[in-house]
Formats: C-alpha cells, structure tokens, sequence
C-alpha cells in the first residue's frame, strides 16, 4: 500500500490504522517484550510518507549510500567479533583524513 508510486491521502491513513492494528494485534498476542525498535519505526512511517511521497522514491535511497560506503572498508576477513572492530577503525581513519583536507 504505502510503496505504490502514486499514493492519496486515502492511502496514508488505511496504511496508519493497519500498522497500528499490526503492532496492538502483536503486542495482544505476544505480550510487550515482543516490540522491538522496528515495530516503533514503523509507525512513523506514514508520517514520512504524508512529508516526502511517494514513499518509492525515497525509501532505499540513504541504504544504496549507505551500502556503498559500507563496501569501501577493508574487513581483511575479519570474524568472530574482530569484524566490528575493524570497521570502526576504518571509519575512525576516514575521519581522522577528512580533517586534514
């Protein structure tokens, strides 16, 4: 509903209440220890879709760049938890450049 590339107002607010109904429905069945950050996010997302329609046109946008930065560290096949840790000390290196330019 909400990915169409056209949506209406109409939509948004169906798209609302069936998120809402989702997480009251989950939270009946399974109790609160079940809602996790997502469940949370996910009510937000109609706001956004009301803000900068149509969702399609921006929703994987910031993950695309995000990946591609993601691709350019160097995990030196790293494991076990080291994997982490070698990110951030790319990341930290990345920043560390980008202050002397």
């Amino acid at each position: 509903l909400l990915i169409k590339h056209t949506i209406t107002d109409v939509d948004i607010e169906e798209a609302d209440q069936l998120i809402h109904e989702y997480c009251m429905g989950l939270i009946k069945l399974y109790g609160l220890s079940c809602v996790k950050p997502n469940h949370h996010y996910a009510t937000h997302t109609t706001t956004l879709v009301s803000n900068f329609r149509p969702l399609h046109d921006f929703w994987t946008f910031l993950f695309k760049q995000l990946n591609k930065v993601l691709k350019l560290f160097k995990t030196n096949n790293h494991s076990g938890g080291k994997l982490e840790t070698t990110f951030f000390c790319e990341f930290h290196c990345m920043c560390q450049s980008s202050h002397l330019v």
